[in-house]
């Protein structure tokens, strides 16, 4: 199970008259990936982990199977809440400006469906 972190590019921060203080996202400053064959249950995980004093915000999540015509489960999770959302085949998903995860916690994401088959992982996000 080898998760690779790589970084990406650069965020900037943004306030725009006093009163709304907000993120303009440019890029995602990182990216954790794994591949993972036959894992135990089917599953495949990637994590970032928490950093004290600093909160992840998630730009990209991509699941995918090496098989056509498959299909599996995908969960997010950032520390507030944990989504459940359905993979047939592939899925990307992106949020503009970031999905806020909790202060000083990991984001992770996995993804289960067949054990015999490879499941292709990662999230991708920057951290303030």
């Amino acid at each position: 199970m080898g998760e690779v972190e790589n970084r990406i590019s650069d965020f900037q921060t943004n306030d725009s008259g006093g009163s709304y203080k907000g993120i303009v996202h440019v890029g995602s400053e990182w990216t954790v990936a794994g591949t993972h064959v036959s894992s135990a249950g089917g599953v495949g995980a990637v994590t970032k982990a928490a950093v004290t004093g600093k909160t992840h915000y998630i730009t990209c999540v991509r699941a995918s199977f090496d098989t056509a015509d498959t299909e599996g489960l995908l969960v997010i999770a950032d520390g507030t809440t944990t989504e459940l959302l359905e993979v047939h085949d592939q899925r990307d998903m992106t949020w503009l400006g970031g999905r806020r995860g909790a202060a000083a916690t990991a984001v992770s994401a996995s993804i289960s469906g067949p054990q015999s088959l490879a499941k292709y992982l990662s999230i991708s996000g920057f951290t303030i």
